[in-house]
């Protein structure tokens, strides 16, 4: 599998995860985060800012610009995005099977 393949299940989990939290379909979690920042939304400020410190400075503001992740970036967003993607929707799903 090329790399090309990870990065189009990375982008879709990420427009996934984004439209499971409330947010505009087919948009990146950065993107809607980067949106709502700029109209003072307390939310968006909060994932910008994790976003700055985890991947690379002023991560929201270079994705409303258009400029795409790449490098070490990337692969850090992937594994943030597969970690929250486990959080969510499969963890409750492995504790409740062995609460029962």
């Amino acid at each position: 599998m090329t790399s090309g393949w990870w990065r189009t299940v990375f982008d879709q989990l990420d427009c996934f995860l984004c439209a499971v939290c409330g947010g505009p379909p087919n948009t990146p979690i950065s993107l809607a985060a980067a949106r709502a920042e700029e109209t003072g939304a307390e939310w968006g400020c909060w994932v910008c800012w994790w976003l700055h410190q985890t991947l690379r400075q002023r991560h929201c503001a270079r994705t409303l610009a258009g400029e795409e992740t790449t490098g070490l970036a990337a692969v850090s967003a992937a594994v943030q995005l597969a970690v929250v993607f486990v959080g969510i929707f499969l963890l409750p799903v492995w504790i409740a099977a062995r609460a029962f």
